[in-house]
């Protein structure tokens, strides 16, 4: 199936990373909070998103959390993960590893603090569409990337079959 044949419509909730009482991943309430979510007609989930602590997670926590978390999708809920890197290739290779561990689909937002020009990052944001075959979502973050997207780049954009969330 195609990305775009993927169209996510409702409700696309972006969860916390929980942690336990040590600091570290708590994988046992991921599970509660995706059944939880799926019982109660979340459509979609986002995990590592910017509500997801992603920033304080380390590379191995965060490849961690795609393959326990990938092992508890369901057919009814597809779950996205945040794979935004530092840079391109660091963000194709998150993607790699997101869509080898049967992702559903990923977020994606500009580098932080990178504050590169808006032409820039409309095609750092195409040569990761282009990189994979993932249905994607954008995340225009302003005061994360220094940078708002004009709507005529985000609208170039959104043209890629593989943007299905705007």
């Amino acid at each position: 199936m195609s990305a775009a044949a993927k169209k996510i419509t409702g409700s696309f909730v972006a969860l916390i990373t929980p942690f336990d009482r040590s600091g570290a991943v708590d994988i046992g309430a991921f599970r509660e909070l995706l059944q939880f979510h799926e019982a109660n007609g979340t459509s979609a989930v986002l995990i590592m998103g910017s509500t997801g602590e992603v920033s304080m997670l380390s590379q191995d926590d965060k490849r961690k959390i795609i393959v326990e978390t990938s092992k508890m999708k369901s057919e009814k809920m597809p779950i996205f993960f945040g794979c935004t890197g530092n840079n391109t290739d660091t963000t194709i290779d998150n993607f790699k590893f997101a869509k080898d561990n049967v992702a559903d689909g990923a977020i994606l937002a500009a580098p932080a603090y990178i504050c590169a020009p808006e032409a820039d990052i409309e095609r750092y944001f195409l040569e990761i569409a282009d990189a994979t075959d993932l249905p994607l979502g954008l995340y225009n973050n302003p005061p994360r990337v220094k940078s708002d997207l004009h709507w005529d780049h985000l609208l170039r954009i959104f043209k890629h079959p593989n943007y299905v969330i705007h």
